[in-house]
């Protein structure tokens, strides 16, 4: 069988309000030689159903028992039969010419092992927001990639030889910053980049916010964790304690999904309209939680001046 040009792996978990237009998105692709993995992490909803209606003889679906998405995306790359991978989650979108794009490039350019892009960042119902602004260089990648991950997953194409070396996504430690100790890894074995041009469509959903952690030890134990790729079982436990005891349930995550496009359609797409709906769709939600909306309110009329503040501090 012919070895197909790139091999795009998307793991999926209960996935089936966006997964159809997800799917749509990648089999539309300009660039048609690949072969496209879909790890079924134990779904119990349509989403089989939903992948088995799409006749692309690309498409490569694997059922597994619930392991987590490090595991399921390590099961991705243990069958991908290219050298190159590239990643897509179930809840975005690849733009047309996103795989031909980053093919090519890493085509041309031997000494580079990892290439993301910008993003069209998108609310749950799929109305564009902003394009997000990352480090496009190398140079300017490291200097950030040490403090923080300024990748998207979802634009990561990367030569598969490095993640086998990399060992892979870390399956021991089951938190949300798991990609970023992969790419961190990968940045190691070879230049990266970030295109300016998005290539995907990121969509903002209350589970993909997160709230700024200012606890030191948190921050430091992340950071070790990320610079060595892997984690003791002390650290792992407190990570553990920490996030259990700062779990939040549903309807706080909601709310500040709410409060986060409130900010977001106010200060990078100037429209009041959406931000105050959103605003309004928070204060129903949680309408006795004034501290919070008065601090959002502040975020929203604060002049322009201040943005930057409000961008390092707040989101």
């Amino acid at each position: 069988m012919k070895e197909p040009g790139v091999s795009i792996l998307m793991t999926v978990y209960n996935g089936e309000k966006y997964l159809k237009e997800t799917i749509e998105s990648v089999i539309s692709q300009t660039f048609e030689n690949f072969e496209f993995i879909i790890i079924d992490d134990g779904s119990t909803d349509r989403s089989k159903e939903i992948i088995a209606s799409f006749r692309d003889n690309r498409i490569v679906y694997v059922h597994q028992a619930n392991a987590g998405v490090a595991a399921a995306s390590n099961k991705g790359l243990s069958i991908a039969r290219s050298r190159y991978i590239a990643r897509i989650d179930a809840d975005d979108i690849c733009l047309k010419d996103r795989i031909r794009l980053q093919f090519e490039f890493l085509e041309n350019n031997p000494g580079y092992v990892l290439c993301g892009s910008t993003a069209e960042m998108m609310d749950m119902d799929g109305n564009y927001i902003f394009t997000s602004s990352l480090p496009r260089s190398d140079e300017d990648i490291r200097k950030v990639l040490e403090k923080e991950n300024c990748f998207v997953h979802s634009s990561t194409f990367f030569r598969k030889e490095a993640a086998v070396m990399v060992g892979g996504y870390n399956e021991m430690v089951k938190f949300y910053f798991n990609d970023y100790i992969f790419l961190y890894q990968l940045s190691k074995h070879g230049r990266v980049v970030n295109f300016a041009e998005p290539l995907v469509r990121y969509r903002m959903v209350p589970s993909s916010i997160s709230l700024k952690i200012r606890d030191a030890r948190f921050r430091d134990i992340l950071k070790e964790i990320v610079r060595k790729g892997t984690a003791t079982q002390q650290e792992i436990d407190y990570l553990i304690s920490f996030e259990s005891s700062h779990n939040l349930n549903q309807a706080d995550k909601t709310y500040n999904y709410f409060i986060t496009l409130a900010k977001l359609y106010r200060i990078e797409a100037k429209d009041w309209g959406r931000s105050m709906h959103y605003l309004v769709r928070a204060f129903k939600l949680k309408p006795l939680a004034f501290s919070y909306m008065a601090s959002a309110l502040t975020q929203i009329l604060m002049p322009q001046q201040l943005i930057k503040h409000i961008r390092k501090n707040y989101y």
